[in-house]
């Protein structure tokens, strides 16, 4: 999975932003659908499309869209 799918499909799908709304420094909390449930669905995106386990506690530690791709780091192409 590119950086620019996952984007799109975070964006879209689990933020549900309109397309191009996020970039790397929009702080997570700033958006009402950053929630639990966005956490797992945010869980069940990685696990479905980069084949990784991501815990909810690394996820809790992000405040910004950066720090979820810098987590998953070279998992992104």
């Amino acid at each position: 999975m590119t950086i620019a799918d996952f984007t799109s499909q975070f964006e879209e799908q689990i933020l549900m932003l309109g397309k191009g709304q996020l970039n790397p420094q929009f702080v997570l909390k700033d958006s009402r659908n950053w929630d639990s449930m966005a956490i797992i669905e945010t869980i069940s995106l990685i696990d479905d499309n980069l084949n990784t386990e991501i815990s909810s506690e690394h996820l809790l530690g992000c405040k910004t869209f950066g720090d979820i791709l810098n987590l998953l780091g070279d998992k992104l192409q």
